[in-house]
């Protein structure tokens, strides 16, 4: 069984340390704020959190480019609270909004979508999430056990093992490396994040999603489906084969990509853009000029022209 892992110093029971996790983190007046996708990982977290008995609260951020089957189980399910980006004046933020605002489309490195339609729910609260150290490279060999993000002040820490990351924030690192980067306190939004599941690997969650029949989308593969993580359509984190697939899934999500493009490049008439439709800055976008295979150096490129 995966969910029970032999070290060194013994036996460790993932679930249970997960629940551990959970229990100690409920310090607050406030319910647990729960990160929820509608994803496999989520799904996990919102199970664990029934199991321990604490407190919490299913939040979803309405993102405008969600897997529609996603969205739709997650508006249909009265325990979820759907909070829906504004901007100053009050209107949702869509990803077709930030588009035009920004000038330029999101890329894995001009990730303002991340930053506008989600990370600002829960300021000033404790945070669940579903993220795991094995859907990420940088995330595995950078394992801390607290990161505080931000500028911050580190006066009042006497005695530990700092080190700055490559954000300009600082990283303090405790001895248990089992443990570490369980908790991220992040200055910038004045939240704090609790990862349960970062030392779970992905046949961890689908072990405890057959034993606890967890209902996961038959989008993923170990559903027999198309994909292997669920996020939002298009996104430039994704790899170009995964895109082309939703592309092809979710037309009317594409073409709505490319309205924008074009509303980004009619509606900033003093940027100097090198394409001349929103097909163009589509194609650009997902194949870097190739329609064979993404260039690597495709970020770059658009940094240097625009």
């Amino acid at each position: 069984m995966s969910l029970i892992e032999h070290t060194l110093f013994g036996k460790v029971n993932k679930v249970k340390t997960a629940i551990e996790r959970l229990k100690l983190a409920e310090i607050s007046n406030d319910p647990l704020f729960v990160c929820y996708s509608g994803g496999k990982d989520s799904k996990v977290v919102r199970r664990l959190c029934e199991m321990a008995g604490v407190r919490h609260e299913l939040h979803y951020n309405l993102t405008s480019v969600d897997h529609p089957s996603v969205v739709r189980e997650i508006l249909d399910d009265p325990n979820v609270i759907v909070d829906k980006p504004r901007d100053e004046n009050g209107k949702q933020i869509t990803m077709w909004s930030l588009i035009i605002k920004h000038k330029i489309p999101p890329t894995r490195i001009i990730r303002y979508c991340c930053k506008e339609l989600k990370e600002n729910s829960g300021r000033g609260r404790i945070c669940v999430t579903g993220v795991r150290k094995a859907e990420s490279v940088s995330r595995a060999a950078n394992n801390d056990v607290v990161k505080i993000l931000g500028k911050s002040t580190i006066k009042n820490i006497q005695g530990s093992d700092i080190k700055k990351n490559q954000k300009g924030g600082f990283v303090l690192n405790l001895d248990n490396a089992d443990n570490r980067r369980i908790i991220e306190q992040c200055y910038r939004t004045s939240k704090t994040l609790l990862n349960p599941i970062v030392d779970w690997s992905t046949s961890d969650i689908w072990e405890f999603s057959r034993v606890e029949n967890i209902k996961q989308s038959d989008l993923y593969v170990e559903n027999g489906g198309k994909y292997k993580r669920l996020g939002c359509v298009l996104c430039p984190m994704a790899t170009c084969k995964e895109r082309e697939q939703e592309a092809l899934d979710y037309p009317q999500i594409k073409e709505a990509y490319i309205r924008a493009f074009q509303k980004m490049i009619d509606l900033n008439r003093g940027v100097n853009y090198k394409w001349h439709s929103g097909e163009e800055v589509y194609e650009w976008w997902l194949y870097g000029g190739k329609k064979t295979s993404q260039l690597k150096g495709q970020i770059s490129m658009f940094e240097k022209e625009i």
